[in-house]
């Protein structure tokens, strides 16, 4: 299946987990979802969710190589234990 993005002026992330759920489905079926002609701010918010990495998307102009998180490591911060065996809170 392919989404044609090309006349999208705004998304948010609502939309890009409704295509992420539409991919889902889709792999069920054995199917994938390609995006193409999304604008420069919607192929940086389908980087910054990292759609490319997730299986059965691909974006035209994007490689799951490519997308660089941005900010963070991408793994998720681990906390110490504090007194007690409890996490410590920053």
């Amino acid at each position: 299946m392919t989404v044609d993005l090309s006349e999208l002026e705004f998304a948010d992330s609502s939309l890009m987990l409704d295509l992420m759920m539409l991919a889902r489905r889709l792999r069920r079926r054995e199917h994938d979802i390609r995006m193409r002609g999304a604008k420069p701010q919607i192929t940086r918010l389908i980087e910054l969710l990292g759609l490319p990495r997730l299986p059965g998307i691909a974006v035209d102009g994007l490689d799951a190589g490519q997308v660089v998180q941005s900010g963070r490591s991408g793994r998720a911060a681990r906390r110490q234990p504090g007194p007690m065996g409890r996490d410590a809170r920053p």
